[in-house]
């Protein structure tokens, strides 16, 4: 849909054909202007100013016509896949790269304010079995659902990523920096992400109830790399989903 709405870049014909017809339009008209002049009589002169218009009123309108488009039309197209190369396309919401880049600004500023932020994971329960049962059309609904209540969860400064199938990641940004605080704070939110994904959902008039698990750590200015405290929080999520499981 975005595609669609962007200026289409010109070909090398397209720009040829709007270069020629431009300057043999100018051309025209300047011929048109020397004749009411009657320069004949010095041929050089002639040749002198003729060329001197068809520049001065040719190039605007080659830089304005066939230039300026051109260049905004590509910088909106390298811009598209620029985002595209950044964006889940199911669910719009940032996909791992995209994560992973702003993950190590991040660190490093956490390193510098020294104070604490906070990965949680969340991974979907019954997905798979919902897949099998109704097919990916059904899968990818509840993906897209599922991405729209956690964004609802999220403060203005936190990070909502897709991992890949049905995992999700949020990145809390300057929680406080004081630990114990910090800790209160993510504990309350992946209570609040359990109950926000576990109402049910109705998709084509069916109801399912999706479960959740979700595994957090919270770091500060003490933090090695983004692998570190992903895997903290991946193993607790883990953690989670084996004792549901289990009971």
């Amino acid at each position: 849909m975005e595609q669609k709405n962007q200026m289409k870049l010109c070909s090398n014909k397209e720009i040829f054909v709007r270069v020629l017809i431009i300057i043999t339009l100018i051309e025209f008209i300047v011929m048109l202007l020397l004749g009411v002049i009657d320069l004949s009589q010095h041929p050089t002169l002639e040749a002198i100013v003729d060329s001197l218009l068809l520049a001065s009123f040719s190039a605007p309108l080659i830089y304005f016509l066939v230039i300026k488009p051109f260049v905004i039309a590509r910088d909106k197209t390298v811009q598209s896949f620029e985002t595209l190369a950044m964006t889940d396309q199911l669910t719009g919401i940032s996909n791992r790269r995209s994560f992973n880049v702003q993950i190590e600004s991040f660190i490093e500023s956490v390193k510098r304010r020294e104070i604490y932020g906070a990965f949680l994971i969340i991974d979907l329960d019954k997905f798979k079995l919902i897949n099998d049962t109704y097919g990916h059309d059904r899968g990818d609904q509840v993906l897209i659902e599922a991405a729209q209540r956690l964004k609802t969860r999220l403060r203005k400064e936190d990070l909502l990523g897709r991992m890949g199938g049905d995992e999700f990641i949020i990145l809390m940004k300057y929680i406080d920096a004081d630990e114990n605080i910090a800790n209160k704070i993510v504990l309350k939110k992946a209570k609040q992400i359990i109950e926000t994904i576990e109402k049910p959902m109705i998709l084509k008039n069916m109801t399912h109830n999706i479960g959740v698990s979700v595994g957090y750590q919270i770091f500060g200015s003490e933090v090695i790399s983004f692998e570190d405290v992903f895997k903290k929080a991946d193993k607790k999520m883990y953690e989670m989903k084996n004792s549901k499981s289990q009971k």
